[in-house]
């Protein structure tokens, strides 16, 4: 039995249906990876948070095991104020507690976790 070196030329082509199929599949694994997750920085310790609407951030992080530190959970020591890296387009805006509390620093990308209510799931 003779065997038959493969190169580049002899190999078959991918047809055009197949490409489709590939190209939604690529499409539906990009539109569900920006859902997930909400990455968070805390003390210079990264967190990631699945996102759970109607939750916040903190009651999300603690559910899901993170130790995000936090103190009050009423937005008035701060102990709890993240650095949200990724998906702050799944955060209600911010309250009046955390504008209060954090003036300018909203504007940067901080939030109260324990303020901060997740609008997507």
């Amino acid at each position: 039995m003779k065997t038959r070196k493969l190169t580049v030329g002899s190999l078959k082509t991918v047809s055009n249906k197949t490409k489709i199929v590939n190209k939604e599949a690529e499409l539906a694994y990009i539109k569900e990876k920006e859902k997930f997750p909400i990455k968070v920085i805390q003390n210079n310790k990264n967190f990631i948070i699945k996102p759970l609407k109607g939750q916040t951030l903190l009651d999300a992080a603690v559910s899901q095991g993170q130790s995000i530190d936090y103190k009050c959970k009423k937005g008035t020591c701060g102990k709890c104020t993240v650095k949200v890296i990724k998906g702050s387009s799944c955060l209600e805006d911010p309250t009046m507690q955390e504008q209060k509390k954090l003036d300018i620093y909203l504007h940067s990308g901080y939030r109260l976790a324990c303020q901060s209510i997740i609008s997507c799931n």
